[in-house]
C-alpha cells in the first residue's frame, strides 16, 4: 500500500537524518587548570581534527564569554573572563573532587568548497581543573589601624577515613607612604626672650 510505503521512506530519512547529525558532532576533549590568565591556549582545533592550518574558517558558536577561537587556526583560548569553578553556574554547588565540564560549540567552513558546502560543527567540553585555595583581599588593608592578620587553614581529603592537615598563615600588610602629612593648626606663634641661650627650644 502506497500510505504504508511512504510512512516507511519517511521513517527511514529520519533515521538517516538523526544519524547523520549525531555524526557532525565530534567530541573533543581538553583540560585547563581554572582561572587562567588571558589569551592562554587551550588547544587546537586543527592539530586535533587533523585539518590543514589554511583553507578553513573557525566561528565560536558556544562557549562566550570564557573562551575565544582563532577564525584561522581554530586555536581555542582563554578570555579576560576567567574560568572559574566557583563562578560558573553548573560547577558552583559541585562537591570538591567532581568534575567540572565548560561546553562549547565551533562551525569549520572549508573556504577551498565554499560556502554552499555548509559549516560543520565540532562540540566540545573543557575539564576545568581545581587549583590550590587563592587568598583574595575582600577589602581595603590599612596598615595604621591593623597590620598583621592571622589565619588557620585547615584541608581535609577526600578518602575514608578523612585525613586532614592545618596549618598557620600570617598576612603581613606592608606600609605605603599614603597618608600626607599635616599640622594640628593652621598658624602657629612663640614668644621669645632676646637673651635666650644657644639652642633654646621656641616651639614644638
Amino acid at each position: 500500500d502506497m500510505a504504508a510505503l511512504r510512512r516507511d521512506v519517511l521513517l527511514f530519512l529520519t533515521v538517516a537524518l538523526l544519524v547523520s547529525c549525531d555524526a557532525a558532532f565530534i567530541d573533543v576533549l581538553y583540560r585547563v587548570a581554572e582561572e587562567q590568565p588571558p589569551n592562554t591556549l587551550i588547544g587546537s582545533l586543527a592539530a586535533n581534527q587533523g585539518l590543514p592550518d589554511t583553507g578553513h574558517l573557525y566561528k565560536l558558536e558556544v562557549g562566550s564569554p570564557y573562551l575565544r577561537v582563532d577564525n584561522k587556526t581554530g586555536d581555542i583560548y582563554t578570555t579576560e573572563i576567567p574560568i572559574g569553578r566557583e563562578k560558573m553556574r553548573k560547577c558552583r554547588n559541585r562537591l570538591y573532587g567532581n568534575k567540572c565540564f565548560l561546553e562549547f560549540k565551533v562551525s569549520i567552513t572549508d573556504m577551498v568548497k565554499g560556502l554552499g558546502s555548509g559549516p560543520r560543527l565540532i562540540k566540545g567540553r573543557i575539564e576545568v581543573l581545581d587549583n590550590t585555595p587563592q587568598l583574595v583581599v575582600m577589602g581595603n588593608l590599612d596598615r595604621e589601624r591593623k597590620d598583621s592578620y592571622n589565619l588557620n587553614i585547615s584541608v581535609v581529603d577526600g578518602g575514608r577515613p578523612a585525613r586532614a592537615s592545618s596549618a598557620l598563615l600570617r598576612v603581613t600588610a606592608t606600609d605605603e607612604n599614603d597618608n600626607a602629612p599635616r599640622f594640628e593648626r593652621s598658624h602657629y606663634e612663640a614668644d621669645l626672650p632676646e637673651n635666650s641661650p644657644l639652642g633654646h627650644s621656641v616651639l614644638q
